[in-house]
């Protein structure tokens, strides 16, 4: 009898019941609105234990964030702006921007859904859920501060920040390690974003050594030349450093140093000023497995899919940190934004997986269903570039990109041409020194004669097909096919690709382009050579061919 009293009260009370019961589906009537619109959910609202269950999915991609799910791990991935949401099926905990909090209820699979509570939905993305019994009606409103009293617990937020004026500060400050190069172009600064930007001015991103205490009266006296100046927007701000950039000493960036970030708010009034807390520690140079290297794509059929491309790459000497590899296409207009911070967003249907493997060269060809990373099915006529990412076993190391390939066009285009050896062979101080040797395209059917580019070291990481293709006729130099590989001395006039002839002291990298037959848009360009510098050479040669005879 008191079990049908309490079924009876359930049923009635409908979402307001707080004492635990068996899930259960909410009414096949009820609708959900983001921001208004209607949408379609996939599997209705569902209560339970006292809390709405939503489908992640559905309402994070309604609000503008990409979701992921990974089979192996039961893990839940989002992406929005600066943020990022991650969870796993049957756990309390999530990450957001790389701080545990905890939900009401753990997140849970249903009709081929996840379902989470609505506060973690507000309190993740920073909207505003409602819903209403009576009408059966869930509104999810963006960009408002969530009023639920009964807040998931988020241990590192500040209960009592560093604050002054009507300024609030911000939170979850993130770092991310996107790059290779060792200074601050490496690091990515993400935060939340005041949550009223009325009376803010601007950010300011600080770096500080992470030995150095740090408040706000120490980042107010902080030189302009030593932080970063971020303006408001609609979205949590994201900022990738200059490789410029110095930390609050006034000390370049550099390797093996351990620093912390921190965020400024600044308010219209110059008073009005809020330090946020600092992100996790983190050190460039040491924080990363090993990348794969000589990263090649070759057209290899005519199926004008994934299947035309085979990719291959020299794996680390030492591998033993890493898990696996993964194939990256990307379509060469979006190349030069591609980095690891980008890479580890990728959806895993958008890439493909390779195996470690003792061969010192890992080769493998893409299925036809293989895509780019932006979700794209692999197409002809669509010129791309190629990424590996060595992706690590321990969270001790993270993820690590590659150089990039050579850009290829599936379809018409020509083959790529592969340098095997550039080196000096004279000593006259000019384009005669430099001696070139490349494979030809395994197709020549396609090609009309190949073109060999000069560009000084410094600029060889920004050149590409697009830029080959721009390069004045008075500044390359064309050597015809002659069906077999290809050894050639540049000549006395040789120019670089900005005109200036090859000279002594300057340190050049080479590139060779398959020039199409049909059409520019179908030229193929190799990777960079290796680097040469053209020096005296005073090397003195012994004579031969030395001879005696009886002549008188």
């Amino acid at each position: 009898m008191k079990k049908l009293i309490s079924g009876f009260v359930a049923a009635a009370l409908g979402f307001t019941l707080v004492m635990p019961v068996p899930a259960q589906a909410a009414p096949a009537a009820y609708t959900v609105y983001v921001n208004g619109s209607s949408i379609s959910t996939g599997q209705s609202p569902v209560y339970t234990q006292g809390r709405v269950l939503l489908p992640m999915a559905a309402i994070f991609q309604a609000l503008g964030a990409s979701v992921s799910y990974d089979y192996k791990t039961k893990k839940v991935s989002a992406y929005k702006g600066g943020t990022s949401v991650i969870l796993t099926l049957g756990s309390k905990a999530a990450t957001v921007n790389g701080r545990t909090v905890y939900m009401d209820v753990p997140a849970r699979a249903m009709g081929g859904r996840t379902m989470v509570p609505v506060r973690f939905v507000s309190e993740s993305l920073g909207a505003t859920i409602t819903y209403d019994n009576k009408t059966r009606v869930v509104r999810v409103t963006s960009g408002s501060s969530p009023t639920y009293p009964d807040r998931p617990t988020y241990p590192d937020r500040p209960t009592t920040p560093d604050y002054s004026g009507n300024l609030q500060g911000v939170n979850y400050v993130t770092v991310q390690i996107s790059g290779q190069s060792g200074d601050a172009s490496d690091i990515r600064v993400s935060f939340s974003k005041e949550r009223n930007e009325y009376n803010l001015d601007h950010y300011r991103v600080m770096i500080v050594k992470a030995s150095n205490s740090f408040n706000l009266n120490k980042a107010r006296s902080v030189s302009s030349s030593n932080y970063t100046v971020v303006n408001k927007n609609a979205d949590d701000p994201v900022v990738k450093l200059d490789s410029r950039a110095r930390d609050v000493d006034g000390d370049y960036i550099r390797t093996n140093v351990k620093y912390e970030a921190y965020v400024l708010s600044v308010g219209r009034s110059s008073n009005d000023q809020v330090l946020s807390n600092s992100s996790s520690t983190f050190t460039l140079g040491d924080n990363a497995v090993a990348a794969a290297t000589n990263v090649q794509v070759r057209n290899v059929a005519n199926y004008n899919d994934g299947r035309d491309m085979q990719v291959s790459f020299t794996r680390p000497s030492n591998d033993s940190q890493i898990q696996n590899y993964r194939i990256m296409v990307v379509k060469t207009k979006d190349a030069s934004r591609f980095d690891a911070y980008e890479a580890d967003r990728v959806s895993s249907q958008n890439y493909t997986t390779v195996s470690k493997s003792s061969n010192y060269t890992l080769t493998t060809t893409l299925s036809s269903t293989a895509r780019d990373t932006s979700g794209d099915y692999i197409r002809k006529d669509v010129s791309y570039t190629v990424f590996v990412v060595s992706v690590s076993n321990t969270s001790s190391y993270s993820n690590k990109l590659s150089s990039s390939s050579s850009s290829i066009t599936l379809g018409q285009s020509a083959g790529v041409p592969v340098i095997t050896k550039v080196s000096q062979v004279g000593n006259y101080g000019d384009g005669r020194d430099i001696q070139i040797s490349f494979n030809r395209s395994s197709d020549e059917s396609r090609v009309s004669y190949y073109r060999i580019f000069a560009v000084k070291y410094s600029d060889a990481y920004r050149f590409d097909l697009t830029e080959a293709n721009r390069v004045s006729s008075s500044n390359y130099y064309d050597v015809s096919k002659n069906g077999y590989s290809i050894t050639s001395t540049l000549p006395s006039n040789m120019r670089d690709v900005n005109g200036s002839l090859i000279r002594r002291g300057e340190t050049y990298r080479l590139f060779v382009m398959s020039v199409s037959n049909s059409n520019s848009d179908y030229n193929a360009l190799s990777g960079a050579s290796d680097s040469i510098n053209i020096s005296n050479n005073s090397t003195v040669y012994n004579a031969s061919n030395v001879r005696v005879s009886d002549v008188g």
